[in-house]
């Protein structure tokens, strides 16, 4: 499967591996962006997200922004993101 077709959970786990954190460390960026202090969400719930099990739509904007991940365009509907994802990569919030 391309990155271009990966659900959102795989990009997620691509974008922070890339940042060398952890789901643990991307829980308390979630957080930190939410404006609530370190409490956001738990390994379990990003592990859920990475898996397709849930689809992160409340955590979503956090995501984009902690991971400087990209939407794609609502026209156009698909997403963009390289086979390795970066700053600026798309995710696909319909693909779960």
């Amino acid at each position: 499967m391309s990155a271009a077709t990966a659900p959102i959970g795989a990009l997620i786990r691509a974008a922070w591996k890339k940042r060398g954190w952890s789901q643990p460390r991307l829980g308390q960026e979630l957080g930190k962006a939410e404006g609530k202090g370190a409490a956001g969400p738990g390994r379990d719930q990003v592990s859920r997200w990475e898996l397709g099990g849930r689809v992160p739509t409340y955590w979503l904007p956090y995501l984009v922004e902690v991971l400087e991940l990209r939407l794609p365009d609502p026209g156009d509907g698909s997403p963009t993101a390289p086979e390795d994802p970066a700053p600026g990569d798309t995710v696909d919030s319909s693909s779960s």
